[in-house]
């Protein structure tokens, strides 16, 4: 499986925001599927609130063609547009999407519907928090 490897940004100094500054909402069952892995994305937000870290951005340049906005072509990733369009305003590009290290790459797994939005919108990046390698493993289902 290739794993996009995703431009990650450090803040500067003055610039540091901790994943303690947001409310992550872990009783949802949340899950991402991806070819055929399974994340649980409920695990995943308990071990952010239980280990902060650092806010990184991450570049969304790569992933545009992953998300395309036509009903006759498919992208890597099923995104409801009919969703994002019925809920305009309801997509914080200010809260972080979460990204998972595997086989030595980054790949998100949540927050794609935000992803999708900034993309349309041109913006460039989004804020995010990054699983280690060993935190990834656990939230494998």
């Amino acid at each position: 499986m290739k794993i996009y490897k995703i431009a990650q940004e450090e803040p500067s100094e003055s610039e540091e925001i901790s994943s303690e500054t947001f409310e992550w909402k872990d009783n949802r069952d949340e899950m991402f599927t991806f070819l055929t892995r399974n994340f649980d994305i409920d695990l995943a937000k308990r071990i952010i609130k239980t280990n902060p870290r650092n806010i990184t951005n991450v570049g969304l340049s790569g992933l545009k063609s992953w998300v395309p906005r036509s009903k006759t072509s498919v992208g890597l990733i099923k995104i409801d547009w009919d969703r994002i369009d019925a809920e305009e305003g309801n997509y914080d590009l200010s809260f972080p999407v979460i990204i998972a290290s595997i086989e030595g790459g980054h790949f998100p797994i949540d927050g794609w519907h935000r992803i999708a939005k900034a993309i349309e919108q041109g913006v460039e990046s989004l804020p995010s928090v990054m699983l280690t390698p060993e935190e990834t493993e656990q939230i494998l289902l």
